[in-house]
């Protein structure tokens, strides 16, 4: 089972990657998930053994990782935006994880879609960071306000007022 979520994750994630430069890459990931679903669903009720009880643990990892390679992709499409078309060195965009330096040579479209990946990279980040720490965040906060005492001892008749 473990085997079957990493080969998917590899998957959609080599598809993002070059889906900015190869955009056939995505319909090559389509159907690269179609057919192991098809299989898989297949070799489950046909050839396999009745599988362990797991729990949702592999489903929820998995879930998060997609969201970083959305995050990757996000980012490699604006790091292959800004340095579009690739011919000069010295005309290279100097790029981060959140923003490109504009080398003086982009058109108005080039320079309009990498501050719009810019800004959607940043903002997923953000997002991301929320979501696979949104637990933690939510305990720490909930821990703020609302707080469990242990009961010691016996409880007394004394009235308070």
């Amino acid at each position: 089972m473990a085997e079957r979520y990493t080969d998917m994750i590899k998957t959609v994630f080599v598809g993002l990657f070059y889906s900015t430069i190869i955009p056939s890459s995505l319909f090559v990931t389509a159907t690269a998930m179609f057919t192991t679903y098809i299989v898989d669903k297949y070799c489950l009720l046909r050839m396999w053994e009745r599988p362990p009880m797991y729990d949702e643990t592999m489903a929820i990892t998995s879930r998060k990782m997609i969201v970083i390679c959305v995050w990757i992709h996000m980012v490699m499409a604006m790091h292959f935006f800004a340095n579009w078309p690739y011919q000069n060195e010295e005309e290279e965009s100097k790029c981060g994880l959140f923003q490109c330096t504009d080398p003086g040579v982009w058109t108005v479209e080039q320079r309009a879609v990498v501050k719009t990946y810019q800004s959607t990279g940043a903002s997923l980040f953000t997002l991301c960071v929320f979501y696979l720490f949104w637990k933690k965040v939510a305990t720490n906060i909930k821990k703020l306000f609302f707080q469990s005492v242990d009961e010691v001892g016996q409880a007394s008749e004394i009235q308070f007022r």
